[in-house]
């Protein structure tokens, strides 16, 4: 069992750490990476599918046994990082009140062999449990000061510093959302 202190010994710059994550890597990239957080905060991942007969509807993934090509598929919606297991026998919604000071939401991270979409991540609470901010604060420390990332984009008419992108991915076309393809994302060249 994970043991987070009462008194946060987070410095200043961590409690300053925003409450969401924009970043260009694939999902399948993004799990990997983020596997050793994931198992030391005890992490749960829940995938959020749909379709036209079940609707919207939520699968656990098993990080020892996925199979990551096929989280992407065409009835992906998206992913939810959890710091409680939720019982997935009952009709739910992740976004009940009872579910989500103990969520991040990740949306986007899809990919085929021409595009790439940015991965959108972002706590569901402002008032998150211990866990989960501390798992958060991990995640973008990390990445933070990782050399494979760099910072910053041009998204349409727009530069977004606060976007990171993977330093590795290959040369696709990088877009906000795969299902409104309205302007491509640029990386800074000066990174």
């Amino acid at each position: 069992m994970l043991e987070i202190p009462l008194t946060s010994n987070l410095t200043k710059q961590d409690n300053n750490m925003s409450n969401y994550l924009d970043i260009l890597i694939s999902l399948k990239d993004l799990i990997t990476y983020s596997k050793d957080l994931i198992i030391k905060y005890g992490i749960t991942i829940y995938i959020e599918k749909w379709n036209e007969v079940k609707l919207f509807y939520y699968k656990e993934i098993d990080l020892n046994n996925v199979d990551l090509k096929t989280i992407t598929d065409t009835e992906y919606n998206g992913l939810f990082l959890s710091s409680k297991k939720i019982n997935l026998q009952k009709k739910i919604s992740f976004y009940n009140d009872s579910f989500t000071d103990s969520l991040i939401e990740v949306k986007g991270g899809r990919e085929n062999n021409l595009s790439l979409e940015l991965i959108k991540m972002r706590t569901l609470s402002k008032s998150s449990d211990k866990i989960i901010k501390t798992f958060f604060t991990a995640l973008q420390r990390k990445i933070q000061q990782d050399k494979r990332f760099g910072k910053g984009v041009k998204w349409g008419k727009h530069m977004y510093s606060k976007i990171y992108f993977d330093l590795q991915i290959p040369k696709k076309t990088y877009w906000g959302d795969f299902s409104k393809k309205d302007y491509e994302i640029i990386i800074n060249s000066n990174n």
